[in-house]
């Protein structure tokens, strides 16, 4: 019974997204080729930076990408503050948080040929693609909880695919 007043008190979506984009970032984020070898590129040499292929490449520090990570433990820190921060409040920071996250991956995810663009077969990683989906979800998510706490109407979700176009 102490578990279920516990569990009431946090929120474990919150906990679990922020998880899941703070290990994620982990991942591959990006393949290429060089001089016949095969490489992979994660999240975390997107934030500290790395230089590639032979030094001829700099991969600076992404600030979007570590803003996102900045949000993400935001995300964490929410979670477990569910007296102390209303639903809309918490809808709202994850409303902005998940829709930096959408943009920061989309921009990584279509400019990996253009950064390694030396490189042969350069692409997108699994990885990138992964967190572009866990972060649009979490946008639904946002959206769900603005509409139960009335700060949204159902228009404001017909606005959603304009604003994308």
């Amino acid at each position: 019974m102490a578990m279920k007043g516990k569990l009431k008190s946090i929120r474990l979506d919150f906990i679990l997204l922020s998880m899941i984009l703070l290990v994620a970032n982990l991942l591959p984020f990006a393949n290429y080729t060089y001089k016949k070898t095969d490489y992979t590129l994660s999240g975390l040499d997107f934030i500290t930076g790395k230089t590639v292929m032979g030094g001829s490449v700099q991969i600076g520090t992404d600030l979007l990408l570590v803003v996102t990570v900045l949000g993400s433990l935001l995300l964490l820190v929410l979670g477990f503050l569910k007296s102390k921060v209303s639903d809309a409040m918490a809808g709202r920071i994850l409303f902005v948080i998940s829709l930096v996250s959408v943009i920061t991956y989309a921009k990584i995810a279509s400019g990996v040929a253009g950064l390694l663009s030396e490189a042969k077969q350069q692409s997108a990683a699994w990885g990138v693609m992964l967190l572009a989906a866990v972060s649009a979800a979490a946008l639904i998510r946002s959206m769900r909880i603005l509409k139960a706490a009335g700060k949204l109407s159902s228009l404001d979700f017909m606005t959603i695919p304009g604003l994308l176009y």
